[in-house]
């Protein structure tokens, strides 16, 4: 006699809002969301990269937007647009990230800004939108992508390993 195996139940769908799409992390996560079956708000600075690497995409299941999140303006009124489409967001993945190697002595001011305007402060206000809506539903998961370098600084890239370092301390005391 064959033992029957239950039957796994289905897993459910989730809506995820991911940043940083266009490319590198960010596309190849959104992608593979959708190829589970998930709802995906995908977003980036770069809206045409983003449509442009998106045509494969299910226009049903993926829903394109532009986010500057290093505005926490444009964080409320993206989020507020996923929230109407989705239903909800279930899944925030901060994935959005800027790295411009570097001498230490040689940064220009605005470089300076943009690794810590992108890497840490989107980060933060991110998660601050998407925790008050997960809040007050009582469900969701944020979820902060750092870097290897949040771990051990990398010659070259301080900038980027300083702002990665923000990342995870601020991920682990929020959570």
């Amino acid at each position: 006699m064959i033992a029957s195996r239950p039957v796994p139940p289905a897993l459910p769908v989730l809506r995820f809002f991911v940043t940083g799409c266009a490319s590198g992390i960010g596309r190849h996560l959104a992608g593979v969301l959708l190829a589970a079956g998930h709802q995906v708000f995908a977003t980036d600075l770069d809206e045409v990269a983003l449509r442009a690497h998106a045509h494969a995409w299910p226009p049903d299941r993926a829903h394109l937007r532009q986010l500057d999140v290093s505005d926490p303006a444009a964080w409320e009124r993206v989020f507020a647009e996923a929230v109407a489409t989705m239903g909800g967001v279930d899944v925030l993945c901060n994935v959005a990230g800027y790295l411009l190697p570097g001498r230490v002595g040689h940064y220009a001011d605005d470089i300076v800004h943009r690794h810590f305007d992108v890497n840490t402060k989107g980060v933060v206000f991110g998660t601050q939108v998407a925790a008050r809506h997960m809040i007050d539903r009582r469900d969701g998961h944020i979820i902060n992508i750092a870097s290897l370098a949040a771990l051990a600084p990398v010659p070259g890239i301080a900038l980027y390993s300083a702002s990665k370092y923000a990342v995870r301390g601020f991920s682990l005391a929020a959570a």
